[in-house]
């Protein structure tokens, strides 16, 4: 028996895992066969598969310490065994194995031992409780124990811990340092096989978590050889986990999918049940930009069951299904429940926040939608990340495109979508070039906003994105539509000037009275020069005139009019006029485009009794037999650049 004992230990010191399995297990149960050898059958059992009897064989090693009186060593079995049951999710059998490790060591020297469980509570408040402020507490204890006692093993899995620990807490740079250390450990060969697989995995969640997917992608790649050179199973399921998420954003949807299945398969044999959620995700956010919704919410939904939330992915399913109401709730309660007991949680924030822009525009929570804008662009400009700065553009651009403020969301939007490109991210790209061709389109831009569609449908068709193929020809048949229907219009909006005073000193009936006279005067107007009333609500008036001279004897004619009507009858409403000729699309409710915003927001600029015009439409104007003012500048709410304006003078 000794011989095979002996040629079971070589085998393992060569990572030769199945010869070692077989000499040691031919060998279990003679009496030269110790608490340490079963540990190391333990091992050989786990790497070459054999999971269960893995963990049943680390169980009687436990109790072999225990019976030769070694609490030290007994108490790090108990550990292993800790680790196990958490990441089976037997949370249950987890905490009583800890709290055996911990009676074991009570009475004990402090010694490496105090500093692996210091490691597993730590990793238990980061990991199942989400606490990660009280998490560094108990890491930095084990740190310190790890490198008073010259534990590396334990030093480096702590630090690993304290700088996922920090970065969820916002601390980025500093965690990655720390990371940094303990996988430079990994890869100096100092560490046990398990202990450096263990470094590396939490290395690479960290990049995936801050979407630093170079550094990901280099670690895995680290990694994958380490652990071919060790002929180490199970924990390339977990690399899996993380080449999926990097073929999915490089668009490379059919292998993402095939590498997150392999990992399904692999991880729940090896029973590390808590990557094998995050797998599942990984197929969810396949299928969910694939258009595949029913496969992708049952990917979600296996997802949860292995204690992994879906988020943002199924709020964004509940989203593509129109239902933006359950979205938003869905993912309010993922957010909630995101919260760790310091507040606060970097990590999870940021990967939620640019679909809360987008829901809560779908919602019309304009408010909300800005929060969650700024938020993402504090965080972005703070830990200078290219990934979330290029999430808080979009966001940026898609709000400005709501409120209405077409040229700033036309500068954010076109930045957005470069800046995915270049991270080689052509699903977001494509996503927000669909959102630049929307505000092209708000913007009068037809031309532009079908050209921005048909390259997002080049994109989308070469990903096979049927959702974002089928929302693009609806645009381009917009489009085709209002190209079709595209005029050049001159458009006036009139207001009465301080309509709630007049109300308050004339009273309501009174008003009522001098309103229905003012609408009639101005209509008659209106008709008598050609114009066209296209929306009229309150006191004031959109008009729009084939041309623009039309456009403004008619506005010269009102204002003389209620002069008129003031010194015959005393009294008549002070209007302020504002005119702009521009292209327009015309539709069935009257007319869309830029120029029609900026047409409203001169006349929002105009003052008492004035007849405020843009210099570009009294440039169009030939002969004009009204005098006008200097121009001058105006900062229009909504758009980028100054417009310049003169005033009629029609008296």
């Amino acid at each position: 028996m000794m011989q095979s004992i002996t040629a079971g230990r070589e085998a393992y010191g060569r990572n030769s895992w199945e010869e070692a399995y077989q000499e040691l297990k031919s060998a279990d149960g003679s009496d030269d066969f110790d608490p340490d050898d079963l540990v190391l059958l333990a091992d050989a059992a786990w790497f070459s598969g054999r999971v269960e009897e893995s963990t049943q064989t680390l169980e009687r090693a436990y109790l072999g310490y225990v019976d030769e009186g070694a609490p030290d060593s007994a108490a790090v079995i108990a550990i292993r065994l800790v680790e196990r049951a958490f990441r089976a999710g037997e949370a249950p059998i987890a905490q009583g194995w800890l709290a055996r490790a911990e009676r074991l060591i009570e009475d004990l020297p402090e010694s490496g031992v105090h500093a692996w469980v210091a490691t597993m509570k730590g990793a238990k408040a980061l990991l199942a409780d989400g606490d990660a402020a009280a998490a560094i507490g108990e890491l930095e204890q084990a740190i310190e124990l790890g490198r008073l006692h010259r534990d590396p093993d334990v030093e480096a899995v702590a630090l690993s811990f304290k700088g996922t620990a920090l970065t969820r807490l916002g601390r980025v740079e500093e965690g990655l340092a720390l990371l940094d250390a303990a996988t430079a450990a990994a890869t100096s060969g100092e560490l046990r096989v398990k202990t450096a697989c263990d470094v590396y995995c939490l290395t690479i969640s960290a990049c995936h978590d801050l979407s630093d997917l170079r550094r990901s992608a280099e670690w895995t790649e680290r990694a994958e050889r380490h652990m071919q050179q060790g002929s180490v199973s199970g924990y390339p399921g977990a690399c899996k986990v993380h080449r999926a998420e990097l073929k999915r954003y490089q668009g490379k949807w059919a292998e993402a999918e095939e590498e997150a299945r392999a990992a399904c398969e692999e991880l729940e044999r090896f029973r590390l049940l808590d990557i094998l959620g995050s797998a599942y995700n990984e197929i969810g956010e396949v299928r969910l930009r694939m258009g595949d919704l029913a496969e992708a919410e049952a990917a979600f939904v296996k997802a949860y069951e292995y204690g992994w939330d879906p988020q943002p992915g199924l709020s964004l399913l509940h989203l593509a299904r129109g239902n933006a109401a359950e979205a938003a709730s869905s993912l309010e309660r993922s957010l909630s429940r995101g919260q760790d007991h310091a507040g606060f949680d970097l990590v999870h924030l940021v990967h939620n926040l640019p679909a809360k822009v987008e829901i809560d525009l779908a919602r019309g929570d304009l408010e909300g939608a800005r929060a969650a804008t700024e938020e993402l662009e504090r965080i972005a400009t703070e830990h200078d990340n290219r990934v979330w700065s290029a999430a808080a553009g979009t966001a940026r651009g898609k709000t400005e495109l709501f409120e209405g403020q077409v040229d700033q969301a036309l500068h954010h939007l076109d930045r957005a979508w470069r800046s995915w490109r270049d991270l080689d991210f052509p699903y977001e790209s494509a996503m927000t070039r669909t959102s630049l061709a929307e505000a092209r389109r708000a913007a009068g831009d037809e031309t532009g906003a079908r050209l921005e569609l048909n390259a997002a449908l080049a994109s989308f068709r070469d990903l096979g994105a049927k959702l974002g193929v089928q929302r693009v020809n609806e645009l381009l048949e917009d489009n085709a539509q209002r190209e079709a229907t595209l005029a050049t219009m001159t458009f006036m909006f009139t207001d009465i000037v301080t309509s709630t005073d007049l109300i308050g000193l004339i009273g309501d009936e009174a008003w009522a009275s001098l309103l229905g006279w003012h609408d009639r005067t101005l209509e008659a107007e209106f008709t008598g020069h050609g114009g066209n009333v296209v929306n009229h609500t309150g006191d004031g008036f959109f008009v729009a005139f084939s041309d623009v001279g039309p456009a403004i004897d008619c506005a010269v004619d009102i204002q003389r009019s209620l002069r008129t009507h003031r010194r015959e009858h005393g009294f008549a409403p002070s209007i302020r006029i504002g005119i702009h000729a521009a292209d327009a699309t015309s539709t069935d409710g009257g007319f869309t485009g830029r120029g029609v915003h900026v047409a409203a927001r001169i006349g929002a600029e105009a003052g008492a009794d004035e007849i405020l015009v843009s210099e570009s439409t009294l440039a169009a104007v030939s002969g004009l037999e009204y005098p006008v003012s200097e121009a001058r500048s105006l900062s229009l709410k909504g758009i980028s650049t100054p417009v310049e304006a003169s005033t009629v003078d029609w008296r």
